[in-house]
């Protein structure tokens, strides 16, 4: 039976994620992945392009992106509130000169 006529959402699990071979892992198109990382569509391209957030290529403009690579991305990304944090928030000393 062939798919035209189909509905657009036919396919697409009961949780809005279109779902890959294997059961149980989702895959979001990038308003969907770039709303889990919470994020703009436009900086998860920019991440995507630098090869930070791996992604599958549907067609030349559709990306699709798996959930286990936005964890992964989030994994690596982890700070865990050390010394690597306090350098971002740390003001600097003396008086502002502006």
């Amino acid at each position: 039976m062939s798919d035209f006529g189909r509905h657009p959402l036919a396919g697409v699990a009961g949780d809005g994620l279109h779902h890959a071979a294997t059961p149980g892992e989702g895959l979001l198109n990038e308003r969907q992945a770039a709303a889990f990382l919470g994020v703009s569509p436009r900086t998860l391209w920019g991440l995507a392009d630098r090869g930070e957030v791996p992604f599958i290529r549907i067609s030349r403009t559709v990306k699709r992106y798996a959930m286990a690579d936005l964890r992964a991305y989030c994994d690596r990304n982890r700070v865990n509130g050390g010394v690597a944090d306090k350098q971002y928030i740390q003001q600097p000393k003396g008086e502002f000169n502006g």
